[in-house]
């Protein structure tokens, strides 16, 4: 039976990566819910913070249109 210490090390090793393009972030994560309110800040923007390289607040919606996602 696994322990909490490998189930814990697994699902961060297979949810954190190095930071990468916003694309390659969003294709890696397969999706990223959109969080219309900002309290401490809308949850794509903290789940893209420490994913992404150079992201910054609202650069999902500002470049999604352009990421050609399938």
């Amino acid at each position: 039976m696994p322990t909490v210490k490998s189930l814990r090390s697994h699902a961060i090793s297979h949810s954190l990566f190095s930071p990468t393009t916003l694309k390659s972030a969003v294709e890696r994560l397969k999706f990223v819910q959109a969080d219309p309110i900002r309290s401490p800040a809308r949850a794509q923007d903290l789940i893209l913070r420490q994913r992404v390289e150079n992201y910054r607040a609202g650069d999902l919606e500002r470049h999604y249109p352009n990421l050609n996602i399938g």
